[in-house]
């Protein structure tokens, strides 16, 4: 379950600053 909400966080963190790593 948790897996779903942190692959929506870490998709929209990869938006916020893509390129760092």
């Amino acid at each position: 379950f948790f897996s779903g909400t942190h692959a929506i966080s870490y998709a929209l963190f990869s938006v916020l600053r893509p390129g760092n790593e």
